[in-house]
C-alpha cells in the first residue's frame, strides 16, 4: 500500500512528457503548412528558410488532417524518450520502469480549439517490494487553434484568394509573393504569448486567362500627305505576349502595335483594331479616321 502513489505519478509524468514533446511539433507542423514528414518532395515548396506545404497546387488540395495527425503521432513516438529519459525520478526510489518502445502507438485528433492525444505505451513497473505494475494507456490535451486555422484555410477560394478574404479572418494574415505562379500565405494567432503561425503555399501554373484590354484610341482627322505614327497599347492581366492587327489594308498595324501610315487617300474610314493574347482572349475598337484634302 505504500506504493499506491506510483501508478498515478508515472501516469502524470508520461502525460506531461506527451504535452512537452507534442507542443513544439504543432508549431513545426504549422510553420511547414501541415506536414512534418512530406510524402513527396514535389508537393512541398523548398525555400531558403525551410519547406512549406502546398495547400493548393494546380487544382489539387494539399491539406489533410489525417496526414497532420499521422505526422504529429510519428513525431511523438520518435522523440518522447528525450523527455522520459531513464525515468530517473522513479529509479532513485528503487522503482524500475521498463517501457516497451517497440509497441508505442500514438493517436492525435485535431479539433478546432484543442488537440487530443492518446498514447498506447506498455510499461512494466517493478516496485521495491517486488510487486509488478503494468500501465499502457495515457492521454493528454493541448489547447491549440490549429484546427480552426486549418478550417479557415480550407474555406478560402484557392487559388483566387483576395486580400479581403484574409482580412475577414480572426487570424493575422501576411502575403508573400514567391514567384509568377506561387504565393506564400501566413496566418498567425492574435493575443497569444507564443502564437502559432500557419504557413502555406498556393501554386497555380495555369491561371484563368483574362482577355487583354485595348487602351482608348480616339477618332483621328488628317490631311493628305500627313504620316500617322503612333503605338497602340493594351493591358493584359496575365502578362501574355500580345498581337495587334487591323481590318484595313489602308491602315495596317504591326504585330507589336506600331502604326506608321502615309495619308494618300481622301475620305472617311472606319477601321477596327484588334489585340489578341494567343489564348482566345481579344479586344477590339472601331476608330473613325477622316482624311481631308490639303486645301480643306
Amino acid at each position: 500500500t505504500t506504493f499506491l502513489w506510483v501508478k498515478p505519478a508515472l501516469q502524470s509524468f508520461v502525460e506531461s512528457c506527451m504535452e512537452e514533446t507534442a507542443n513544439p511539433s504543432v508549431y513545426l507542423l504549422a510553420a511547414q503548412g501541415g506536414v512534418i514528414y512530406p510524402d513527396e518532395d514535389s508537393k512541398i515548396l523548398l525555400t531558403d528558410y525551410g519547406m512549406i506545404n502546398y495547400a493548393w497546387m494546380n487544382g489539387l488540395n494539399g491539406l489533410s488532417r489525417e496526414k497532420m495527425e499521422k505526422d504529429l503521432a510519428e513525431y511523438l513516438e520518435t522523440y518522447i524518450d528525450f523527455c522520459l529519459g531513464d525515468f530517473e525520478t522513479f529509479t532513485k526510489q528503487g522503482i524500475e520502469v521498463k517501457p516497451d518502445y517497440e509497441k508505442i502507438k500514438a493517436e492525435f485528433k485535431i479539433g478546432e480549439n484543442s488537440i487530443n492525444i492518446m498514447l498506447n505505451f506498455p510499461m512494466l513497473v517493478r516496485l521495491p517490494d517486488e510487486d509488478i505494475l503494468s500501465i499502457e494507456s495515457f492521454s493528454a490535451k493541448l489547447n491549440s487553434n490549429l484546427g480552426g486555422m486549418i478550417s479557415a484555410v480550407e474555406a478560402l477560394n484557392a487559388p483566387d484568394i483576395e486580400p479581403s478574404d484574409l482580412v475577414n479572418l480572426s487570424f493575422q494574415p501576411v502575403i508573400f509573393p514567391y514567384d509568377e505562379s506561387t504565393t506564400i500565405y501566413s496566418l498567425t494567432e492574435g493575443n497569444k504569448e507564443i502564437p502559432i503561425s500557419l504557413m502555406f503555399a498556393v501554386r497555380n501554373d495555369f491561371p484563368k486567362n483574362e482577355a487583354p484590354k485595348l487602351q482608348h484610341i480616339p477618332d483621328q482627322t488628317f490631311r493628305v500627305g500627313y504620316k500617322w505614327e503612333t503605338v497602340l497599347f493594351a493591358d493584359d492581366p496575365n502578362n501574355d505576349i500580345l498581337i495587334f492587327s487591323s481590318d484595313s489594308n489602308l491602315f495596317p498595324i504591326e504585330e507589336d502595335g506600331k502604326i506608321s501610315v502615309a495619308m494618300n487617300t481622301k475620305g472617311k474610314f472606319t477601321v477596327t483594331f484588334t489585340v489578341q493574347d494567343g489564348k482566345g482572349g481579344e479586344d477590339s475598337q472601331k476608330v473613325d479616321i477622316i482624311v481631308l484634302d490639303i486645301e480643306e
